[in-house]
């Protein structure tokens, strides 16, 4: 992927990240888009992907399991991702939650447009004093 920063496993949200992204790319068939660069310093391919139209790449940071990150020259999506990135910040999806609460995202198997429904509790919230 370009231009984004996902947790890596063992790390915070690694896990979610993980399965967002095998839940939007596993057994589909993906276009692959080219920026400037072919491979990375560690010779890794580096394209967009896409499945029926859409970033790949961005659903993860809108779903706030991905940072943007601008890794130049390859920075062809930057503007999108980083709105897509304050979205998430504004609404607390993902690593951009705070509060001892954990929500997760409720998945849909019905296309990947409709993909984020809204946040699943992880754990239940105390209740308020006095209640």
């Amino acid at each position: 992927y370009i231009g984004i920063d996902a947790p890596e496993m063992g790390e915070p949200w690694g896990e979610e990240a993980k399965i967002a992204n095998m839940r939007l790319v596993a057994g589909k068939r993906v276009r692959l888009e080219r920026d400037i660069s072919d491979r990375d310093r560690y010779n890794r391919l580096l394209r967009y992907v896409y499945i029926d139209g859409v970033l790949v790449e961005g659903e993860l940071v809108r779903l706030g399991l991905a940072k943007a990150r601008a890794y130049p020259p390859d920075t062809r999506y930057r503007e999108r991702l980083d709105v897509w990135e304050e979205d998430a910040k504004r609404m607390g999806r993902g690593v951009w939650q705070k509060g001892g609460n954990r929500y997760l995202p409720l998945f849909l198997e019905q296309g990947i447009q409709k993909l984020l429904v809204f946040y699943l509790p992880v754990s239940v919230p105390r209740p308020l004093q006095g209640l």
